[in-house]
């Protein structure tokens, strides 16, 4: 059994089961939706569409039967199938995920260690926004003091 034309998001999907089959005329065709489906009497070419149902069924299953003997072909996975196909998309987007969390994480103890605290290390130096942040020393803000050039006494109020 082979699919003609299919796409996991084409309407419909045409399949077929087995080939000219010449001297062993004539034939009958049957097939099973799933594995637990039951055989039914169809046509060499089997439509199925894109809808609720078949999207149920994980794989389809031909068989092709003479006077002299019959046929079963391996199951064809379903490309509708809920639970079949690729989850290569699902692996990619959680990995992406995992990797950003991971770089927001590190970016943010980064800041926090470097950028953050740089006030606290160099006197003078300003914020994030430009405004001169004081020192810290043991949680409090440090007491700075301009050294005074000689002879030069600091202003009384």
């Amino acid at each position: 059994m082979r699919p003609l034309t299919c796409s996991s998001e084409a309407s419909n999907c045409t399949m077929g089961c087995g080939e000219n089959f010449g001297d062993a005329e004539p034939v009958q065709y049957f097939w099973k939706n799933g594995e637990a489906g039951k055989w039914e009497s169809g046509v060499k070419r089997k439509v199925i569409y894109n809808d609720e149902e078949t999207r149920s069924f994980k794989s389809f299953t031909c068989k092709v039967k003479n006077l002299f003997s019959e046929k079963e072909s391996d199951p064809l996975e379903n490309p509708f199938s809920k639970s079949g196909g690729s989850n290569t998309g699902v692996v990619v987007g959680v990995v992406v995920a995992i990797i950003l969390i991971v770089l927001a994480v590190a970016g943010y103890f980064i800041y926090q260690k470097f950028i953050n605290n740089r006030a606290r290390f160099c006197p003078g130096s300003a914020d994030h926004n430009g405004r001169p942040v004081q020192p810290v020393v043991e949680g409090k803000p440090a007491e700075t003091t301009e050294m005074l050039g000689k002879g030069e006494q600091e202003p009384t109020s």
